[in-house]
């Protein structure tokens, strides 16, 4: 069983009334003769005028080819080669018909080799070969638009004298180089989780894309090098939701193990706000965050009151948790001191005013990472969020807060920095324990006192 399959049956179990479909569609291409560069994808019209890519359902005992070769006999009137398997597409809705939500996955596989042999076998539909923007304006479902809009393939070649086009005017453009750089990239890679690319994302990259391409050629033309790299790269150097905090990030976005994603603008993760600016203010405000939790200890709530203690328009508590507001003795402490967290007499405090909170809400400790990093690794473990996100949702500290880190080093030279600073280990080792001792959240939940009403509610707060 795949990944994604198990994600089905896990969607099914837990949602009772789910059909899926695991779905092979084949994205016929034909050159044009009438204009070489055009390409036109095969369509499929249906009696009710709606147009899909030819593919089906999977047989019982049938390859993922054999699908292929069998749905384009039987919709297209062709016998087809399958060349190449390049692209997965997946689509939740609700089918009205059935009454039922679906998750169909789409494989998708290219060919231009194919033999018209028979009549289609379903009389009333009817076989259409459209451009790809006719295809991407027609086709009914989603995720078949977008792999029409996106479906590269490994064709890549230099077109006959390169050396004559205006960019060698401009640079010595290096083509055999970028044409085997090129080639890397649609090497299979092995090994880790899918990486899920919606539409809305591609799009985004291409016009990014676009605009740094225009402003490194205008560079060049300019006698320039390059574009600096910052201005190219699609993460750039991460930025706290606030402007007078470091560590402020949404837990939100994250895919969990439904195939959903949990909810945006809902819980903040933070590191201390002392002096929030009218801008911060503002912004919580007007995504609608209003209560904020505390978990600093008294003295440091003391020396530095939050800035949301008295503020009209939110909500402050201070739940107490001492635990984890020192150093460990050692790296192999620190996951130990994560379970202490865990079970800190406040605990129970924090997660029933994230329940009940009537909006959305910010938690803190001091740096953001501890106190605050168990809370959120809870959080998104109770919404089925992967170990390997939580991981990075934690290890995302160790980039925020490298200026506090920094501060740490140079104030404490005696401290351990490998103590401190956040790694993979401390919280993989914090989860097996967790699951160890608790198995799971919902346990968890029911063993520092929150009642089934309590959990659904933090819940409703995630997904």
């Amino acid at each position: 069983m795949n990944l994604s399959q198990k994600k089905i049956v896990e969607f099914i179990l837990e949602n009772g009334k789910v059909t899926n479909k695991d779905v092979q569609q084949l994205l016929g291409v034909k050159d044009s003769r009438a204009l070489k560069i055009l390409k036109e994808l095969a369509v499929v019209k249906t009696s009710s005028g709606k147009m899909f890519l030819p593919g089906g359902k999977i047989e019982d005992g049938e390859s993922t080819e054999d699908c292929v070769v069998r749905e384009c006999l039987e919709e297209m009137g062709a016998k087809v080669t399958v060349k190449q398997y390049f692209a997965l597409g997946e689509r939740y809705f609700y089918h009205e018909a059935s009454g039922r939500y679906s998750h169909v996955i789409g494989h998708f596989f290219y060919s231009d080799e194919f033999e018209m042999v028979c009549e289609l076998i379903e009389q009333d539909d009817e076989l259409l070969w459209l451009s790809n923007d006719e295809a991407i304006a027609e086709l009914y479902h989603p995720h078949h638009r977008c792999i029409g809009k996106y479906g590269v393939k490994n064709d890549i070649e230099l077109i006959p004298n390169m050396e004559n086009e205006k960019i060698f005017s401009i640079y010595p453009f290096e083509a055999e180089n970028f044409l085997i750089d090129m080639a890397r990239d649609f090497q299979e890679a092995g090994g880790g989780e899918p990486f899920f690319f919606t539409e809305a994302m591609a799009d985004e990259f291409v016009t990014i894309a676009t605009e740094n391409c225009g402003k490194e050629l205008q560079a060049l033309k300019e006698g320039k090098h390059y574009v600096d790299a910052y201005e190219r790269a699609w993460l750039n150097k991460p930025f706290s939701l606030l402007k007078t905090t470091q560590n402020t990030r949404d837990l939100g976005g994250y895919r969990t193990n439904t195939g959903i994603f949990t909810r945006e603008e809902a819980l903040l993760r933070s590191d201390v706000q002392n002096y929030p600016s009218e801008e911060d203010y503002n912004y919580l405000e007007k995504h609608k965050i209003t209560t904020i939790i505390d978990m600093r200890g008294a003295k440091d709530v003391a020396k530095k009151p939050s800035g949301f203690a008295g503020k009209e328009g939110f909500e402050y508590y201070n739940f107490q948790i001492d635990e984890g507001s020192g150093v460990p003795e050692s790296m192999e402490a620190v996951p130990v001191s994560y379970m202490n967290i865990a079970s800190a007499k406040s605990m129970p405090d924090v997660f029933r005013c994230i329940a009940k909170a009537k909006s959305g809400v910010m938690f803190n400790c001091t740096a953001g990472k501890d106190r605050t990093g168990v809370v959120a690794a809870i959080l998104l473990f109770h919404a089925g969020v992967s170990d390997k996100d939580i991981i990075d949702n934690y290890v995302l500290t160790k980039e925020f807060g490298r200026e506090r880190l920094e501060l740490i080093h140079k104030n404490f030279p005696d401290v351990d920095m490998n103590i401190v600073t956040p790694c993979e280990m401390f919280m993989e080792e914090f989860l097996r324990l967790f699951r160890e001792k608790y198995r799971d959240a919902e346990n968890y939940f029911k063993s520092i006192g929150l009642n089934n009403e309590e959990i659904q509610m933090i819940r409703s707060k995630l997904v």
